[in-house]
């Protein structure tokens, strides 16, 4: 969509280190400095609020006027980013497009706008867990990477636009 100033609001209290090294390969993918995503850390603890930790994070991006989407580590956070925006008279995706990582039971589409996810078979995940306790690992390899899904919906918009 041409998104340039991103951040990343880490709102649940899980290593954000996975996730460095598939932004750092994203953003060379699409030309990007490593500059052009803000990495916000809200020391959330397990326990925490995530929905507290992403309104706290997103208030430290709102009032610099150039990131133009964000990325949730979890759905729980759409609903602290949508408060502080509402309290300052912006809207998802005209002011700001949003994608969060994971779905949860379909909430995501009730959302006013529905949410941009990105998620991942949790079918395969459990088969898998349950093949590496039971003995029945299906490959060689000690690593297998379970493909990802972008459920595009109506969070996100060219920068500037609503859909």
């Amino acid at each position: 969509l041409g998104h340039r100033h991103l951040a990343h609001l880490h709102n649940e209290p899980i290593s954000p280190q996975p996730l460095r090294s598939g932004f750092a390969e994203a953003l060379a993918r699409h030309g990007l400095p490593d500059s052009a995503l803000r990495r916000l850390q809200g020391g959330v603890k397990a326990w925490d609020d995530s929905r507290d930790a992403a309104f706290d994070l997103v208030h430290r991006i709102l009032d610099d006027h150039r990131t133009t989407a964000v990325i949730l580590d979890s759905i729980n956070g759409v609903y602290g980013v949508q408060r502080a925006l509402w309290e300052k008279g912006l809207q998802v995706p005209r002011d700001l497009s949003m994608v969060a990582i994971g779905n949860s039971n379909r909430t995501e589409e009730y959302f006013s706008p529905p949410v941009t996810t990105i998620d991942w078979d949790r079918s395969e995940e459990t088969r898998l867990a349950f093949a590496a306790i039971a003995g029945s690992w299906p490959t060689r390899e000690r690593h297998i990477g379970l493909k990802p899904t972008l459920y595009r919906r109506s969070s996100t918009a060219i920068p500037g636009q609503s859909q």
